[in-house]
């Protein structure tokens, strides 16, 4: 686990959820198999997660340009 000071998880429990733009069906990076979020992106954050307590929610996206816009 990260530690985390008062301040840091006062503002990670008033803002933990954290939306990931992603381009869609960019497997192996990141893919939707039977409606989950698939993909090495997707465990990376799952490790993240792990570690902070933040939620990581994904957005797809049809092209790398749209998704960094």
């Amino acid at each position: 686990k990260v530690e985390f000071s008062v301040t840091e998880k006062k503002y990670i429990s008033e803002h933990n959820e954290i939306t990931v733009a992603v381009p869609k069906d960019d497997k192996p990076y990141y893919f939707i198999k039977n409606g989950e979020d698939k993909g090495i992106a997707v465990e990376f954050y799952k490790k993240i997660a792990e570690k902070t307590g933040f939620k990581f929610v994904f957005k797809s996206y049809s092209d790398y340009a749209s998704a960094t816009n």
